[in-house]
């Protein structure tokens, strides 16, 4: 698949990632909630809902955590970043997207889901991920653009971060 068709498909799962968040991150607040509850209650009822979720998640390898985490965040309409990265990864694996690896940054840990990176590239070479690659980032306010903008996206333009990748074959 083609950089157009990888951006359509992160888009895809950005809303389906969306359309199961009734509850939504722990770790952000959401304006349009603020009116029902005191941002302490709201983070309290948010963390509460993760920890939820979290506690369903027994397995050890990545293709059960993954399972157990997009179930459980489904379920219950709350996650972080990693959940609502499991829950993109699962969707787009249903779909049959290929390839999809699910992605971890080793400077914060935040996670991410990456579509159609070159089955040559490394993982510490951005500039080897190719050219069809997109990041899918359902958390990090919804965005899905090419793998190439990863630096100035999620860092600006000073930083640089090593990646740690899990992924399923």
């Amino acid at each position: 698949m083609g950089l157009q068709e990888n951006l359509a498909a992160a888009k895809q799962a950005i809303a389906y990632v969306a359309s199961k968040m009734d509850i939504g991150a722990s770790n952000q607040i959401d304006m349009y909630r603020v009116w029902a509850l005191d941002e302490k209650s709201l983070f309290t009822m948010k963390n509460q809902c993760v920890g939820q979720v979290r506690s369903q998640v027994t397995a050890s390898d990545w293709p059960g955590i993954l399972s157990q985490a997009t179930t459980a965040a489904e379920r219950l309409g709350c996650g972080n970043c990693g959940e609502q990265s499991a829950i993109a990864f699962k969707f787009l694996e249903r779909m049959g997207i290929r390839p999809i690896e699910f992605c971890q940054r080793s400077l914060d840990g935040h996670q991410f889901v990456m579509i159609g990176r070159s089955p040559k590239a490394t993982v510490d070479n951005i500039s080897t991920w190719g050219t069809d690659a997109v990041i899918c980032d359902p958390w990090d306010r919804m965005q899905a653009y090419p793998a190439a903008q990863i630096q100035v996206k999620q860092f600006g333009t000073g930083k640089k971060d090593a990646y740690a990748l899990h992924w399923l074959d």
